[in-house]
């Protein structure tokens, strides 16, 4: 199956929209080598936000509370009147809708984070790549969906929506919601997520990897602000030895020289 960037609950910016992947040089070098991405698993990204692909803590509030028999009959009288008799089969669906636990979203889904912004961001060169080896992969919606070679499970390129954990309802009306729902503390992330989900997989997973092609893919690799020159130089030459034509160059967030400029007439 295509990328998939306009589905209907989970859309990608325009495709012209500039994205970045700050990466460390390692993991720029095994892409290019392998020609391969690598997608880790939700669960895997819990290691920096534990609430990855979790629904919200007022879903889970309620959720507990409906574990109370005259809480639950008037909550369901009220939420819904067409229906004259719950019975216990659709209390326990709607139950475990909230807990988001109708799969494991944490096993089954695995993603590429990419930052949406025209410009680098000088708080993910701190959080991700600060170091002399840390690199930024600068691309665009439409050239990472190109890049992606066809798999037989479905690929989704969505924005992150990001709201209050503790006073929004994560909506239950797809099994997706919470793999595209973060809190409200990682908004400056801008965050586009190329998930994969594999709803047959068994067990925990580290993550999965997914053909690409590099040099679709990649409009120019741009090096640490805090790298020295001979750095710049050297992942330069690597990348031409193995076989792309990409601009490596510098960042310029520390550059505070004035660059040309073509003044109007």
């Amino acid at each position: 199956m295509p990328v998939d960037p306009k589905h209907p609950m989970f859309p990608a910016p325009a495709g012209d929209t500039t994205i970045w992947r700050y990466s460390s040089l390692p993991k720029l070098l095994s892409l290019l080598v392998t020609k391969e991405l690598f997608l880790p698993s939700l669960r895997c990204l819990r290691r920096d936000d534990p609430f990855e692909g979790t629904p919200t803590l007022m879903n889970r509030r309620l959720a507990a509370a409906l574990s109370d028999d005259t809480f639950a009959e008037s909550f369901f009288q009220e939420k819904f009147p067409e229906i004259k008799n719950v019975n216990t089969g659709f209390k326990k669906h709607f139950i475990t809708s909230l807990e988001g636990n109708l799969t494991s979203l944490a096993d089954t889904c695995f993603v590429s984070c990419w930052h949406a912004r025209r410009q680098e961001s000088a708080a993910l060169w701190k959080l991700y790549a600060e170091t002399q080896a840390g690199v930024a992969i600068k691309s665009s919606v439409s050239k990472l969906c190109e890049a992606i070679v066809e798999t037989d499970l479905p690929m989704i390129l969505g924005s992150v929506q990001y709201c209050d954990f503790e006073s929004t309802y994560t909506k239950t009306d797809n099994m997706l919601n919470a793999a595209f729902t973060k809190r409200d503390s990682y908004e400056h992330e801008h965050e586009v997520r190329l998930l994969l989900w594999d709803y047959d997989v068994k067990g925990e997973s580290i993550g999965r990897t997914i053909a690409c092609n590099p040099s679709t893919m990649i409009e120019e690799v741009v090096v640490s602000p805090y790298s020295e020159d001979w750095m710049v130089s050297t992942v330069s030459e690597v990348v031409r030895r193995i076989g792309f034509e990409f601009l490596v160059r510098k960042s310029r967030l520390m550059d505070s020289s004035i660059p040309p400029q073509i003044l109007p007439g």
